[in-house]
């Protein structure tokens, strides 16, 4: 009985495990744990510090762009300007602080310089059009064929200028559509800049009747002329025979920004004198003949 119980006792209980066993799996633990410190150490915290160096970098690059532009604007300079360099100064900073991520992780900056230097030239031979945008929007700024807030044709594109970047040119059209128009584009074709004047000429073609006197209809068109309101005052209009039918050409000088608004007062003014002086052309008349 004594030996029964002894041996049931030794059954339930567990085994326990020889000591040289238990050192080893303390060793093991306490290698996995130092290799996990290890590959934070040359990982994850160049990781996390890069990731921090991206996230100030982008707040400081877009506070350094904007503070460029509202230098620019204080100093009265060209609204086109202040935002071409505020660009290119968030691009300078976003690169300086790639290298710094990249220096970060162990890689030496003098050899990524060079080693940037022969990608680029590669990149440069690849994407030579792109490049070419650049240059184009150098030159843009240089000799600055329009500013922000011309109404131009541009690339077969018209539109009001709303930024000049390092790639392309925003266009916005009157009815809401953005229009991107590429640099290179721009500089290889011809610009229609239609807001680059304070004043321009609204004009207008009137048919009057042929058969009546000439000097009568010049007369009442330039007397119409004088009176539309957004003339500009100092410059008389123009009014000229163009063809014998009886048609005939208005022209004033109004503001750019009311030329549209100056072109319509002059038509209705024209048409107008013309219908109170008896001097507009006859309605059509079509003859029917009935034949039985």
């Amino acid at each position: 009985m004594f030996r029964l119980i002894t041996t049931l006792a030794q059954a339930a209980t567990p085994p326990v495990a020889p000591t040289s066993t238990v050192s080893q799996l303390e060793s093991q633990a306490e290698f996995k744990l130092a290799q996990a410190r290890s590959l934070f150490e040359t990982y994850g915290l160049p990781a996390i510090k890069a990731l921090v160096l991206l996230v100030i970098g982008a707040i400081i690059a877009g506070w350094l762009s904007g503070v460029v532009r509202r230098v620019c604007e204080r100093g009265k300079f060209d609204i086109t300007l202040g935002r071409f360099l505020g660009n290119l100064v968030r691009w300078l900073v976003l690169a300086a602080v790639v290298i710094m991520c990249l220096s970060s992780f162990g890689v030496q900056v003098t050899s990524l310089v060079a080693l940037l230097g022969t990608i680029g030239v590669a990149i440069g031979l690849a994407l030579q059009g792109s490049l070419s945008h650049i240059a184009s929007g150098v030159m843009l700024l240089i000799f600055r064929p329009f500013k922000v807030g011309d109404a131009v044709t541009a690339a077969g594109q018209t539109g009001i200028v709303e930024e000049l970047g390092l790639f392309s040119t925003l266009l916005n059209t009157p009815d809401n559509r953005r229009i991107i128009v590429p640099n290179g584009a721009i500089v290889g074709g011809v610009i229609v800049n239609a807001t680059h004047f304070k004043e321009r000429l609204a004009e207008v073609n009137i048919q009057a009747s042929p058969v009546a006197d000439i000097e009568l209809v010049r007369s009442t068109l330039r007397r119409a002329a004088m009176e539309v309101v957004g003339r500009v005052p100092d410059k008389d209009p123009a009014v000229a025979l163009l063809e014998a039918s009886g048609l005939w050409t208005v022209k004033v000088w109004a503001h750019t920004s009311d030329t549209d608004a100056t072109r319509e007062r002059l038509l209705i003014a024209c048409l107008t004198a013309l219908k109170q002086a008896q001097l507009a052309p006859p309605a059509p008349v079509s003859l029917v003949r009935h034949v039985q």
